[in-house]
């Protein structure tokens, strides 16, 4: 019976075969039952405001999500779904709030649309972290579930360093830095 996904053994960079001088890892990720290659791929771009303050929050551990801001969320998935044959959503960087993640997991399973967005701040553990997510709807036996990889942000702006250090927060680095190269639906893409 074939997987969700397939992941290979990451790949470990080195100073020798790297010019950056950094320690890297590469997962290669095959979802074998996102479905079939596609001829016309069709990727939507969200073109959402990060309040500069909702990162602060965020930063101080306090997600404020009154009533617009949900709706406001909640529009943009309305919104895509009404994209023909609209593959994949792509958000800004720290743009969805964690507490609506498994909303946006859900609408993806349901409508079988993939999306990467960046993940407002989450302050654990005393450090400013920075995930970006990629969910990416699968069906198995006609069974529509969707799988949402995270990754932990390899390289922070200047400002955003400060702002965290700021915050009296580490700034989190990923040791090794990590890379996921996905194939799905028939095309390859990474997310940074």
């Amino acid at each position: 019976k074939d997987c969700y996904y397939k992941i290979t053994k990451p790949a470990k960079g080195n100073e020798k075969h790297n010019h950056l001088h950094e320690n890297f890892a590469i997962s290669e990720l095959f979802f074998k039952n996102g479905g079939n290659p596609k001829k016309h791929f069709r990727v939507s771009v969200v073109n959402k405001h990060v309040d500069l303050k909702d990162i602060k929050d965020s930063l101080d551990g306090t997600i404020h999500l009154t009533k617009e801001r949900i709706e406001a969320y909640y529009q943009i998935i309305d919104e895509i779904s009404k994209i023909k044959k609209c593959d994949l959503f792509i958000m800004p960087e720290v743009a969805l709030p964690y507490n609506l993640m498994a909303d946006y997991v859900k609408f993806s399973s349901d409508k079988q649309i993939g999306f990467i967005s960046g993940i407002e701040h989450l302050n654990l553990f005393n450090c400013g972290f920075n995930f970006i997510i990629t969910c990416l709807p699968v069906s198995i036996d006609g069974d529509r579930d969707a799988i949402p990889i995270l990754r932990l942000k390899n390289h922070y702006a200047p400002e955003e360093e400060e702002m965290i250090r700021g915050k009296h927060l580490v700034v989190p680095k990923p040791d090794p830095y990590r890379y996921d190269l996905m194939e799905w639906r028939g095309v390859y893409f990474s997310s940074y």
